[in-house]
């Protein structure tokens, strides 16, 4: 153990974020200030901070830096912890990467597919222009849904998202984000998906994660009679950003509940929040959507699930204030 420091209370600081300046603990200054309570801290008290490391490992942390990029393989997304350095904003980005290698399909001498337990969907060639330009809808579409959505505050005893580095740095939250590439050959893709474009006159939106046709780039509206019912009997109109789902898919998430009937599986006769979250029928996010970023923030640092802050934002599609949601209580 090293010597301690005096040290004034400026204000906004938490003990969290003395704790990690001082690459201490909470414990450790809790253990050589007995008898004040560091949560009714103000600005002018004093607290002697122990410097030189902590005598123990920090709980929760593998207590070492963290690994800056994981590859991408198949079925698997890539990630990268960017700093913010690279960023341009006051905190660190955890970007995941997903590599699709979209397929053109165009019809064969029968233009009907099966499609997601659709038989006989009738399919038609891609116009000239027409593929890439769905592609990049698509890829937009789901970056726009999935990026800033989520942030994690690391622990105070983590002390590898202060920035700027070093022992005056401040404590730094983690801002989750997607990224989406094309991959020109199916080996070095992490989902290989089969694009179809839908005849004229074809309505059906049945699509799944392998098979796509032009209708991900719609949203798809239950209203009315299409509309799923909640526990209570109740109608929960709902609108899908389909593409997000099915990224969702390919990120890991499942439907809310499913059971192997298809309407079940988006929430019905359940919960309304169920239906509305965008893996059930709806359009909303929860905490519970970013455990994709939350397992690989765990495979990058070595600190455990449950030592993280996770914050939702309160403003769809662009980074602005969050606010705490819970991921205990198995919603996580």
């Amino acid at each position: 153990m090293g010597s301690a420091e005096r040290y004034v209370v400026k204000p906004g600081d938490r003990v969290e974020t003395i704790a990690a300046r001082f690459r201490t603990t909470r414990q450790e200054i809790a253990r050589i200030n007995a008898g004040k309570i560091l949560d009714h801290l103000g600005p002018g008290d004093i607290l002697f901070v122990p410097v030189g490391g902590a005598s123990v490992a920090p709980h929760g942390s593998a207590g070492k830096p963290f690994l800056r990029s994981i590859r991408a393989e198949p079925n698997t997304a890539g990630s990268e912890i960017l700093t913010p350095a690279e960023t341009h904003q006051d905190e660190f980005e955890l970007r995941l990467q997903l590599v699709l290698y979209m397929k053109r399909m165009d019809p064969g001498p029968i233009p009907f597919v099966d499609i997601a337990g659709r038989q006989g969907v009738a399919i038609a060639p891609w116009p000239p222009g027409m593929f890439e330009t769905f592609k990049t809808a698509a890829k937009t579409k789901a970056e726009l849904f999935w990026s800033h959505r989520f942030q994690f505050w690391p622990p105070g005893s983590y002390p590898f998202f202060n920035w700027p580095p070093g022992p005056h740095g401040e404590a730094r939250g983690v801002d989750c984000t997607l990224s989406i590439a094309f991959a020109l050959d199916p080996r070095f893709a992490t989902h290989v998906i089969r694009c179809f474009r839908r005849a004229a006159g074809e309505t059906t939106a049945e699509l799944d994660t392998a098979n796509w046709t032009d209708a991900i780039s719609e949203d798809r509206k239950l209203q009315g009679d299409d509309a799923y019912t909640d526990n209570n009997g109740i109608q929960v109109p709902t609108t899908n950003n389909t593409v997000a789902h099915e990224v969702g898919h390919l990120l890991g998430l499942d439907h809310p509940h499913c059971t192997g009937q298809e309407r079940e599986c988006y929430g019905d006769g359940h919960e309304a929040w169920k239906i509305m979250n965008i893996m059930g029928a709806g359009n909303n996010v929860l905490m519970m959507n970013a455990k994709p970023w939350l397992d690989r923030l765990v495979q990058h640092t070595g600190v455990s699930r449950e030592d993280w802050t996770p914050y939702l934002s309160d403003s769809p599609y662009a980074p602005g204030p969050k606010v705490s949601l819970s991921y205990r209580g198995g919603r996580m």
